[in-house]
């Protein structure tokens, strides 16, 4: 099975998942840091954008903490 791209392109991004969806947020495309996230739903194949943090951050951890996706720096 293949992986439906996302809709932003980003690396350096923080990853949780939470009720058997992927959580991709942050990170950095090409030329900038990336404030927005979007989520993966592995039954249909599709990713869907979420709602995006209140700054651009990469190279960041992101873990699920009381039914809530917690992003941090790393550095």
């Amino acid at each position: 099975m293949s992986v439906a791209p996302m809709g932003t392109r980003r690396k350096h991004l923080g990853v949780a998942v939470y009720l058997n969806m992927i959580y991709a947020v942050g990170g950095r495309d090409d030329a900038t840091e990336l404030s927005s996230a979007e989520r993966y739903n592995p039954q249909t194949n599709t990713w869907q954008p979420v709602v995006a943090m209140t700054s651009r951050r990469s190279g960041v951890c992101a873990v699920l903490l009381m039914c809530m996706i917690c992003v941090n720096e790393l550095m």
